[in-house]
């Protein structure tokens, strides 16, 4: 498994792209050094692509967890947004889990599987600067599958 990772400070912004079978090493790697990346932000918004994701089956429950106790502990005072973009069923128990124990921490999650530009909208961005962040998307993120991130 990997995570592409782009952060636009100029923008609160950050794009992860999840890829391949994501078990809880992986999972751990990407929130904590997503943590040291934003860690002077004081506004974040998060997009965390899930839909080239192939396997779930090796994250366990207390992995999970724990992934989600690490980021309600380094963002719980924070302005923080994440949407969860997904394009699975088999994806959606999972991201709509860790969205309750996140929630309970504070922070402001969604799961959205309607695409980029409704995950853009809900972060609070409006239509000039949407579409500046997906110009970048489009030049800096390896995608797999149908292009362009929907």
């Amino acid at each position: 498994m990997a995570f592409t990772r782009y952060y636009y400070s100029s923008s609160n912004f950050s794009y992860a792209q999840g890829m391949g079978v994501l078990d809880d090493h992986d999972l751990y790697l990407h929130v904590l050094t997503s943590q040291i990346e934003m860690k002077e932000w004081k506004r974040i918004r998060r997009l965390v692509d899930c839909r080239s994701i192939q396997g779930i089956e090796k994250i366990t429950f207390q992995g999970l967890q724990r992934a989600c106790e690490i980021q309600v502990e380094e963002y719980g005072d924070r302005d923080y947004r994440c949407a969860i973009l997904i394009n699975a069923d088999k994806h959606r128990t999972l991201a709509e889990f860790a969205a309750h124990m996140l929630r309970s921490g504070n922070l402001k999650i969604n799961v959205i599987e309607d695409g980029m530009d409704a995950a853009l909208e809900w972060l609070g961005y409006d239509e000039s600067t949407a579409g500046y962040l997906k110009g970048k998307i489009k030049r800096n993120v390896r995608v797999f599958g149908n292009g362009l991130p929907k």
